[in-house]
């Protein structure tokens, strides 16, 4: 017993340090002259979730025309609509501003600060003058309103969330979540015009986001592949299911993913 309340002791501190570190450096200038941006949202699991996909990324001479951004939703301290803003802002500032294609990978909660982010963009502007041409949400629910787990886990979630932020606890219980996806599915799945191509990735051992998730309206693309809700938004090398998908995501927004043999289904 004093084991495990010494492992619970050790989790919850350095859950709290990975809060409170601050990426080293959240920009990879790759000197294009290209005018494109890759932008990665973590959800809970901070900068550190997308670690494998940067690094991977960094070696493919294919992609060299893609400078990288991680935003860390953690590091806000706010909830989904303040991460959302500060999401905003760094994409407004003057490193960050001149990109004229921007594509967003989101992980979990991440997604649904996406989407927040674009709402409020489609809404501010008349007509609005979105630079994001695909989004590629990974493990992001599309109707469901909480990141609840299952009940064996609930009562460990709920103190690790706590103790994390705001941003956290809007993902056990938020209005919020279902206001943003309410919105997103009138918005955008139901436009007859849309302007933000989406891809949602779900695992088929993830057992916080399911495919049931998804509206009956939904109108872009999804595929179930193998994996948990934090090892599908991570690849051991190039030849991975996530990072094939991205890099051909990345080359042609339009193109399917079918023929990569990655659906687990």
């Amino acid at each position: 017993m004093r084991k495990l309340n010494f492992h619970i002791a050790t989790t919850i501190a350095t859950l709290l340090l990975s809060q409170s570190a601050k990426a080293d450096d959240p920009f990879v200038d790759n000197d294009n002259d290209d005018g494109s941006l890759l932008v990665f949202v973590s959800g809970l699991g901070g900068k550190k979730t997308w670690d494998s996909l940067v690094s991977i990324l960094d070696k493919d001479e294919s992609l060299k025309r893609f400078d990288v951004y991680v935003f860390d939703s953690l590091d806000t301290g706010g909830d989904i609509r303040e991460t959302a803003a500060e999401l905003g802002r760094i994409l407004k500032s003057d490193k960050l501003a001149a990109y004229e294609d921007v594509h967003i990978v989101a992980h979990s909660i991440g997604g649904i600060i996406t989407k927040d982010y674009l709402l409020n963009r489609l809404e501010a502007e008349t007509p609005p003058q979105l630079r994001e041409k695909h989004v590629l949400f990974i493990g992001t629910p599309h109707i469901k309103d909480t990141f609840t787990p299952p009940p064996i886990k609930k009562f460990f979630a709920s103190i690790f969330y706590f103790a994390l932020s705001n941003l956290a606890k809007d993902a056990m219980n938020s209005t919020k979540i279902k206001d943003i996806n309410a919105k997103w599915i009138n918005i955008v799945e139901a436009s007859e015009n849309r302007r933000i191509k989406n891809l949602v990735l779900f695992g088929n051992d993830d057992k916080v986001v399911r495919p049931e998730d998804l509206s009956n309206i939904f109108t872009g693309e999804y595929l179930v592949i193998k994996g948990t809700h934090l090892g599908i938004a991570q690849s051991k090398n190039e030849f991975s299911c996530t990072y094939q998908i991205l890099k051909k995501k990345l080359l042609d927004p339009d193109s399917s993913v079918d023929d990569l043999g990655c659906s687990a289904n």
